[in-house]
């Protein structure tokens, strides 16, 4: 389930603090399948190696978190090493970098060995050889969703000869990589899949040199060797061998089931939204947008791919070799394994695939090109792709607003995001206007309530609605939820306290553009419609304070949780009613600096009319302090301690 939290909080320490956080939180718990998972899972560390010997060991089934302390043999210091499945919150407490294999996160924390040796010497030790590697793939093989999100790993060999999986990366949907290690040797070996379009783009960058290469047998299929590299085509997939050493790659090579690599069906790239066509890239007005290159090129053919918004236009040079162009729109730009990018252009990245003489460089022939007009781009997208179909709230946003006019933007299809940037005609101005929906709207809602900035907002009426005003990195903006929906407008902030009024008045004048009252009443489309009926332990959970505020009218049962760090989480809970008036709340740290604190609920009354934001500090300060008699649990037993 996912969870916007905000905390606002009074903790009691040797130094007072007033603290309060947001957080968007990601819990994933139906992730075990077998029942002899978290056995094995706690098999994943050795109890004793050449260099260290297990002290003990704690398993946490509920967060699947295992840290195990070890001393070093031939110093007598300790380190830990600790793993956790499906999150890596507990990991992070300890260590601030750490290995990531699919779900599982390991890490090492080593304060002894630093504080004791020089950097030289801690590069003399090996700390990996605590965890089984090729263990901790087979496990999520066996016990987690790994084959569902990686079915590939099914089809790929876990041992070839003396090498051993150590782990499989998806780099993205159409890009594979498979790295192997032989324990003997220390030799490695890494294998990529490449599959759809973006193993012909990636074969094509390779057949200018195919003809230097050496041919090598292995499968029963033909590889193209460069030294270091081994290639080859089969069917919609390329492979490709990278290795570093002496041993005879091919060998390596023979213990893959090629053909049936070759027939597997791999999962292709998502679209922006499900069930929505492609636009057509392909059109003559869209071909028009397109400069003419330098002379020295000369347009053979253009190419539009039907599985996404991704158009290819192929030249010929005047010396005889090929060069393509390669325009893909929004999260198509994976797509783009080419020799060459350039820089996004509004909502397209562009790039380059070519064969060039030895005589210049890449930079030169790409340069034959002329960027599309930026203008132009927009103006096409708005006038002949579906946006309103890819995304709804490109609908509701002006294509000038007043000196204002909309240069560029962005839109997430697949969160219901819209950012439309407007630029002023005599000026250097920038206005920002935003629109989110659902839990990112909340997620960014919540963010602007940290602590330090409520004390700074100021309040605009707008077209009948209440935005807040704030700084933050030196630009002023005012921002408003609506419902579901945030509406979010920007401007540069001077010092100047005339051009901060300006620039309000500014942006009043585009806020007023936009019919954003109507958002308190706006539907999504089906497709993207979220279930806000998320719950924990029983109970509802609320994505913002306005949610918490209706609850309370009627005492109903909910649930808001927030985090500040790592290290302070806390919960509040509708509980039922309490006497005329009032509800009873219960609040808990789950992670607090003072672990005495932890898990020790605190029950208050809270007013049916109190606005949660605005009051809940306040009720849990007097709480704290014991300047209410309301209070009550064992949180408040150990405040007396």
């Amino acid at each position: 389930m996912v969870v916007i939290m905000r905390n606002v909080i009074k903790v009691r320490t040797a130094v007072r603090a007033v603290m309060c956080g947001v957080l968007l939180m990601f819990f994933n718990t139906e992730t075990v399948a077998q029942d002899d998972a978290a056995q094995d899972f706690q098999n994943l560390i050795f109890e004793e190696t050449e260099n260290f010997v297990q002290k003990e060991v704690e398993f946490d089934e509920q967060d699947w978190f295992l840290r195990a302390k070890y001393r070093h043999k031939p110093t007598g210091l300790s380190m830990q090493k600790l793993i956790q499945y499906d999150g890596r919150e507990r990991v992070t407490e300890y260590v601030s970098s750490f290995n990531w294999s699919h779900e599982v996160a390991i890490g090492t924390e080593r304060n002894e060995f630093f504080d004791a040796m020089e950097r030289e010497e801690l590069r003399e030790i090996d700390f990996d050889e605590v965890v089984d590697n090729p263990a901790v793939t087979m496990w999520q093989i066996h016990h987690s969703t790994y084959l569902e999100d990686f079915p590939v790993a099914d089809v790929l060999p876990f041992e070839a000869g003396s090498y051993d999986d150590r782990s499989i990366f998806e780099l993205n949907p159409n890009h594979f990589q498979i790295n192997y290690t032989s324990p003997e040797t220390d030799n490695r070996m890494s294998v990529n899949l490449f599959t759809h379009g973006v193993a012909d783009i990636r074969y094509a960058n390779h057949e200018c040199t195919l003809d230097e290469m050496e041919e090598v047998q292995a499968g029963g299929h033909t590889f193209y060797d460069n030294g270091n590299i081994l290639v080859s085509h089969l069917g919609t997939v390329l492979v490709e061998l990278e290795y570093n050493n002496e041993e005879d790659p091919a060998q390596f090579l023979g213990h893959f089931d090629f053909d049936r690599l070759a027939a597997f069906e791999y999962k292709t790239l998502d679209r922006p939204a499900e069930g929505l066509e492609n636009a057509r890239l392909n059109t003559d007005e869209f071909l028009a947008l397109i400069p003419e290159p330098r002379g020295e090129l000369t347009l053979q053919n253009v190419h539009a791919y039907d599985d996404a918004m991704h158009l290819r236009f192929d030249y010929v040079h005047d010396d005889g070799f090929e060069i393509s162009q390669h325009i893909a729109y929004r999260d198509y730009e994976n797509r783009l394994e080419v020799q060459m990018r350039d820089s996004s252009q509004g909502n397209f990245s562009i790039g380059y695939q070519f064969c060039v003489s030895e005589n210049h460089s890449p930079r030169e022939y790409v340069q034959m090109f002329k960027r599309p007009d930026e203008q132009d781009l927009i103006n096409w997208q708005l006038e002949n792709m579906d946006l309103a179909g890819l995304n709804p709230f490109a609908a509701y946003f002006p294509r000038e607003i007043g000196n204002y006019v909309l240069s560029n933007f962005n839109s997430d299809e697949s969160n219901l995001n819209f950012v439309g940037f407007y630029n002023n005609r005599d000026t250097e101005s920038q206005v920002v206007a935003s629109v989110r929906y659902g839990m990112g709207a909340a997620q960014q809602y919540n963010r602007y309530h940290i602590a330090g900035f409520e004390e700074d907002m100021q309040t605009h009426t707008i077209d009948g609605v209440d935005f807040f005003g704030l700084t933050v990195r030196n630009s002023y903006m005012v921002f408003a939820m609506l419902n579901e929906v945030m509406f979010e407008a920007a401007l540069p902030e001077t010092d100047d306290p005339e051009n901060h009024d300006t620039n309000v008045a500014e942006l009043t004048n585009v806020i007023e553009a936009f019919d954003v009252a109507q958002f308190r009443s706006w539907e999504a489309p089906e497709r993207f419609a979220t279930d806000v009926e998320l719950m924990v332990d029983g109970y509802p959970i609320c994505l913002a304070p306005y949610c918490m505020d209706g609850k309370l009218q009627t005492c109903e049962a909910a649930v808001f949780r927030g985090r500040l760090n790592w290290n302070l989480e806390v919960t509040y809970r509708i509980e039922d009613e309490a006497g005329p008036g009032h509800c009873r709340m219960y609040m808990e740290y789950s992670r607090n600096p003072n672990d005495d604190w932890e898990d020790k609920p605190l029950y208050f009354n809270i007013p049916r009319d109190a606005t949660f934001r605005d009051d809940i500090m306040g009720l849990v300060t007097d709480c704290m302090e014991g300047r209410n008699p309301d209070c009550e649990g064992p949180l408040l037993d150990e405040l007396g301690d």
